[in-house]
């Protein structure tokens, strides 16, 4: 899909102000930052519908245990593609936190930890 220049911009602009923290904390990471760039990369990605896209054919290939972790009030990831990836892959498990956010890992540690520590004590040796 090609999207037009000035949807590019808009969605940019959108974005960089919805995700400014995490935005800024790649920008530091990353010796030659480029928002527009990492938006049209996400959003061929997720929208796209090739094997490139999220989640490819390439998940089916996945061998060790997963965790899928979904926050019910994430904006980003629907609960119907966090149960697909989970459907998809064998060994997969998935854990959905109802008011949780896209972020839950950093804005709900103490919801997030007692399961995924239960979860690595079962599936390790």
């Amino acid at each position: 899909m090609i999207w037009p220049d000035r949807f590019i911009r808009r969605s940019v602009l959108k974005s960089c102000r919805m995700f400014g923290e995490q935005i800024a904390a790649d920008n530091a990471d990353n010796p030659e930052p480029d928002c527009g760039k990492l938006f049209k990369v996400a959003t061929h990605m997720w929208l796209g519908c090739g094997e490139e896209a999220y989640a490819g054919a390439c998940v089916t290939t996945i061998q060790c245990p997963l965790l899928v972790v979904h926050g019910g009030d994430d904006m980003l990831v629907s609960r119907q593609q966090a149960l697909e990836l989970t459907e998809r892959v064998k060994v997969a498990r998935l854990l959905n936190l109802s008011f949780a956010k896209h972020t839950l890992l950093k804005d709900m540690p103490e919801y997030v930890f007692p399961f995924l520590r239960d979860f690595m004590n079962r599936v390790t040796i």
